[in-house]
């Protein structure tokens, strides 16, 4: 679940504990970083693609779900401050993958959602 992740004890509190002496922080992607990485590896024929961004698991974004984005900023926009659910971008049963997005409590447990992290700067 998100809060797995995320919460007290989670892996992404354990990980930046362990990374911490070394200046390393990271976090879940948000919703725009999921979608750059996603389309841009399914585009990039240079690059080595991101693997499995769409083939093995839904995935949580950072952001909090918000069903429509009109409102929003179009350059690095974040969903609403608070909500009741998290973004889950990605499914591998959509037969559009790229955009599938949904909004899960964040308590969700799901074998078909997993997560990717970003690293994020240590010293905003």
């Amino acid at each position: 679940s998100y809060s797995d992740i995320v919460g007290p004890g989670g892996f992404l509190v354990r990980l930046n504990e362990r990374k911490a002496n070394v200046g390393w922080k990271f976090d879940l992607p948000t919703e725009a970083q999921w979608q750059y990485a996603a389309i841009r590896s399914a585009e990039s024929k240079l690059e080595p693609p991101l693997e499995g961004m769409t083939e093995n698991a839904a995935e949580w974004c950072k952001d909090w779900f918000q069903a429509s984005s009109i409102g929003m900023k179009n350059v690095d926009p974040v969903g609403p401050s608070s909500g009741s659910q998290r973004v889950v971008r990605g499914s591998p049963d959509s037969p559009s993958p790229l955009y599938d997005r949904v909004g899960q409590a964040p308590s969700t447990k799901s074998t078909k959602t997993g997560f990717r992290v970003v690293e994020v700067s240590a010293n905003p």
